[in-house]
């Protein structure tokens, strides 16, 4: 695209785009943020600041700042996402619902639940009437909000929601799929939490399994996983299952 277009074409920033978002999806944030950096300025400066184009890049940013722990430039992007995703697309749109649960995950990492539970429900609502209660996205918003319940002690509604978007992963994508492993985790870590260890335990292995098939052992979702099951067997004083795991991890 670079050469056929040159370096100020939304084409070449879309290549850009794509090549950041592939860093992101193997972990490796820092190829991916001057990637998302360039894009966002190439879709600013030729499609201007109010284009939907220029407001993924806002969200892609912020997704990335959150990863990295950026709390504070993370929400200044996803806050701006939201602003100019309602002005461009309105309030029934998808990619408003996607903003919209992009900033309340923000919040949810920060511990800032009464931020994040307007967000998250709003983004639930949206998701359901523009694309309905079977799509990929709507299981990702009920993800988001039994994560909240589950931070915030409501332990019921949180099984509820998780259970229901596994399901919705299951029959979108197959339980060979990275992003159904995501699902078993966040399952599994509920009931780590709520102390149900044999629950957690088959979960976690099986998203164990589905990672290193899918991501490879190098992945940081696979390094994730092996935290999570090592850090379950030192709850249950099964610290000889433990050690291996943490030096795999390492």
């Amino acid at each position: 695209d670079k050469k056929v277009f040159g370096e100020k074409h939304p084409s070449y920033a879309s290549s850009l785009n794509n090549l950041a978002s592939f860093y992101s999806f193997l972990g490796n944030l820092k190829k991916a943020e001057p990637l998302y950096l360039e894009s966002l300025i190439i879709r600013r400066e030729v499609l201007g600041e109010e284009n939907p184009q220029y407001a993924m890049s806002l969200n892609n940013l912020g997704g990335l700042y959150e990863s990295m722990g950026n709390f504070k430039k993370a929400e200044s992007f996803l806050v701006d996402a939201i602003k100019l995703t309602k002005k461009t697309l309105g309030e029934e749109h998808p990619d408003y619902s996607l903003s919209l649960n992009n900033l309340a995950s923000l919040y949810i990492s920060m511990d800032a639940y009464e931020k994040a539970k307007p967000l998250a429900i709003e983004a639930l609502e949206v998701t359901r009437k523009a694309l309905s209660e079977k799509h990929p996205s709507y299981g990702l918003t009920l993800h988001n909000l039994a994560t909240l319940y589950k931070n915030m002690g409501n332990y019921d509604k949180a099984i509820m929601l998780h259970t229901q978007a596994l399901e919705i992963t299951k029959k979108n994508f197959g339980e060979g799929h990275s992003d159904y492993a995501l699902s078993l985790t966040s399952l599994g870590g509920l009931y780590d939490v709520m102390g149900v260890y044999d629950k957690a335990e088959i979960l976690y292995l099986q998203a164990l399994k589905i990672t290193r098939k899918t991501l490879g052992e190098a992945h940081l979702d696979y390094s994730l996983c092996l935290n999570n099951l090592a850090g379950l067997y030192i709850s249950i004083g099964a610290y000889e299952k433990a050690e291996p795991l943490y030096l795999q991890s390492s």
